[in-house]
């Protein structure tokens, strides 16, 4: 039977045949050390550890990957093919979910042994959504769940509508972009609310650990391992005010490739640096050593732009052999300018700082006509360093 086919399942083809490609090119035909021996034989096994499996064409005895299903007959994750006989199949709490209910454009964590010719046997399989709950719907594109901002695109799956009062989020955490860019929106099931996000603020006295704007009341100590900046996982009670809400579980949600695993990870450029001898930035939370690597699309690479990095393992960072890069999409902000600095030719909208130039078009009234407390549309991009958002239009009211 031919997979099923979405604008993101034939992206992700052609990237099968293209990576498979490459990698028999440049792949892992060498000899390892001793110690990377040594460590392909002991991975980490530890409660937070993610065996997520794939890195095609590596010489590894056991991969790692996490990535959007690109199709589920046969069922594809990223560019390879898994083969679950005898794999667990389980949602982010642990319960068992039945291979039938996975669907196009959920993320998936899969751990097994090593690629062969672009297929995979997987002995675990780990299903989680982004965010679950109530959605404040902007326009068609552009929701707020849990007081995280959920952008679609293109290459979303939509099985849901802005008529839909509660949905669940499959996506990209983009921590310096401050939003979720879905691979998969759906109508909420029977499930609680829960999000997976970043720490941005803990008040120990209180018990409440903040993500972006919304406060979560945890039920009893916080766990150690969780600080700012941190990556968790929480399961929502009941709605205490607008933006607090009880929090009964909480865990952390950090992706941890095992030592010396094939790796294989799609996600969103945080932390980017340009060295000397290449570039280093973060994916989910994972450093990357793209100083080596075969780049795809190189212009693109900026904070917030679509990465899929495939490499190894080494010290705790992701060397990669080739990176795969898409441009950052647009984003979009609509409010009153709380704060304006002309001189610098920067504003504030919804808490985030804008700045201007010569290229940007502006729309209504010119750019000398803006105030504080004025309504602005803006659409921009992030800046060389992700810090800031430059204007590529804005309509001034």
């Amino acid at each position: 039977m031919k997979p099923e086919r979405t604008p993101l399942s034939r992206r992700h083809l052609l990237l099968a045949l293209t990576g498979s490609a490459t990698l028999v090119a440049c792949g892992g035909g060498g000899s390892e050390s001793p110690a990377a021996t040594a460590a392909e034989a002991a991975p980490d096994t530890g409660p937070t550890a993610r065996i997520l499996g794939v890195g095609t064409g590596g010489t590894g005895r056991y991969s790692y990957v996490e990535a959007a299903f690109a199709a589920v007959q046969p069922l594809t994750v990223g560019s390879v093919t898994v083969d679950t006989t005898g794999a667990t199949i389980v949602d982010g709490a642990g319960q068992p979910v039945p291979q039938h209910e996975l669907e196009l454009g959920m993320r998936a964590r899969v751990s097994g042994g090593p690629i062969a010719a672009g297929h995979l046997h997987a002995t675990s399989i780990e299903v989680d959504a982004q965010l679950i709950g109530p959605a404040h719907w902007l326009d068609a594109n552009r929701l707020v769940v849990l007081g995280q901002t959920v952008l679609l695109t293109s290459g979303t799956v939509r099985a849901a509508t802005a008529q839909d009062a509660s949905v669940r989020v499959w996506g990209e955490l983009d921590p310096e972009r401050g939003l979720v860019v879905a691979t998969r929106i759906d109508t909420q099931t029977a499930a609680g609310p829960m999000l997976r996000g970043v720490v941005s603020a803990i008040a120990p006295t209180q018990q409440t650990v903040s993500v972006g704007t919304l406060v979560l009341h945890v039920a009893g100590p916080l766990p150690a391992d969780v600080a700012i900046g941190a990556r968790i996982r929480a399961q929502l009670g009941a709605q205490l005010a607008a933006n607090d809400w009880e929090c009964p579980q909480l865990r952390p949600d950090a992706t941890r490739p095992p030592e010396g695993a094939d790796t294989e990870l799609a996600g969103r450029v945080a932390d980017l640096s340009m060295l000397a001898d290449g570039p280093r930035f973060s994916l989910d939370g994972v450093p990357v050593d793209a100083s080596q690597a075969r780049i795809t699309n190189p212009s693109a690479l900026a904070s917030g732009a679509h990465a899929e990095v495939k490499g190894r393992m080494r010290n705790g960072v992701l060397v990669a052999r080739t990176l795969e890069l898409e441009a950052p999409e647009p984003i979009e902000l609509s409010g009153r300018v709380t704060r304006l600095d002309p001189i610098t030719q920067t504003l504030t909208v919804n808490g985030r700082s804008v700045r201007w130039n010569a290229s940007t078009v502006f729309g209504g009234r010119p750019a000398a006509s803006l105030r504080v407390g004025r309504e602005v549309e803006i659409r921009a991009l992030p800046d060389a360093s992700g810090s800031v958002l430059l204007a590529r239009r804005i309509d001034v009211r």
